[in-house]
């Protein structure tokens, strides 16, 4: 991306120059167009060159903070998953009984109706 950035600087900039050479244009007025040109391109290369140094910033911010925060987040969620552990398997083994039980009532509900019939 940094070297399409750099060549579509570098081709603006030929393009913009070769025009200017080449325009049908007395000599005065062409090397005045073409001072402001180049001062206009070096005042917009740098407003480039300082908005990219403050988007660099920025990425290297968000980095840090997503570098400190993911660890602690994960670090909070296995806390929470091992406390919700804990707290839900004596739940499934109760659970679990019951339903051993209610598979023996049954069978013996349906043991004594057969018998019945």
């Amino acid at each position: 991306m940094k070297d399409f950035v750099k060549g579509l600087f570098f081709g603006a900039g030929i393009g913009g120059v070769s025009g200017l050479l080449f325009a049908p244009k007395k000599g005065k007025v062409l090397q005045k167009e073409l001072r402001e040109y180049v001062v206009d391109a070096k005042d917009y290369f740098e407003e480039t060159k300082s908005d990219l140094d403050v988007v660099k910033a920025q990425i290297e911010t968000t980095k840090q903070t997503v570098d400190h925060l993911v660890p602690q987040t994960t670090k909070a969620f296995q806390k929470d998953l091992n406390a919700f552990e804990f707290q839900i398997t004596p739940r499934i083994e109760r659970v679990n009984e019951q339903v051993s039980t209610l598979q023996q009532h049954l069978a013996e509900a349906k043991a004594k109706f057969e018998r019945l019939n």
